[in-house]
């Protein structure tokens, strides 16, 4: 759920440095870290940038980024799976191809390397990814992501992002911090954290 889809239910990020980019240098990082430029068929997850109306927009030349005050783009996340078994089973035939054309009796560690990455690409070219498009709203006057979905494997793809690109380390904040943020009167929240068993 998020803006493309009519909805307005977002997870809100921090990060405490400053975003001193210009506006030029943000559209470049954009660029740079695109999936496009990322994409790695050997990986079993590949990650970056991607235009906010993607993929009716396909690449940042011809998207808008800057809306007002906020940027706005999008992350996509494409994770393949292959079954362990059935990868097990594939190496081993590989591994008596690879013999018998060879006349060798035993295969070294540099022939096994070859054949786990022959073997992965050739069952990662073969399989369909999950993918997974993140909305992304940037607010750097008050160091605030707002992303419109959220789990452990969206925040390290997300955090990893940013940190390469940007310099930025994201963080989630916990319902403490949230309110103290939000409570006049702190001891309020004092009371609250000494009467529960742990810590929040």
């Amino acid at each position: 759920m998020g803006i493309i889809k009519g909805s307005l239910t977002f997870f809100r990020l921090g990060y405490q440095n400053e975003f001193n980019l210009s506006i030029t240098e943000i559209a470049e990082k954009l660029k740079e870290y695109s999936f496009e430029n990322l994409y790695d068929e050997l990986r079993a997850v590949n990650y970056g940038f991607t235009p906010f109306l993607y993929p009716t927009a396909e690449n940042f030349d011809e998207a808008e980024i800057f809306f007002n005050e906020y940027m706005l783009f999008t992350v996509r996340i494409d994770e393949k799976k292959i079954n362990s078994n059935f990868f097990n089973i594939e190496l081993e035939k590989k591994k008596k191809e690879l013999l018998s054309q060879s006349n060798k009796e035993k295969l070294t560690k540099s022939d096994i390397d070859f054949l786990k990455n022959s073997v992965t690409k050739t069952l990662l070219n073969s399989t369909t990814p999950s993918t997974t498009i993140v909305e992304v709203i940037l607010d750097s006057n008050n160091n605030f992501v707002y992303i419109n979905k959220l789990n452990s494997k969206i925040f390290d793809a997300l955090s990893h992002l940013f940190r390469i690109a940007f310099d930025i380390n994201l963080y989630r904040e916990s319902f403490a911090e949230i309110l103290k943020r939000n409570l006049r009167d702190l001891s309020i929240l004092d009371n609250l954290l000494n009467s529960l068993p742990t810590t929040i």
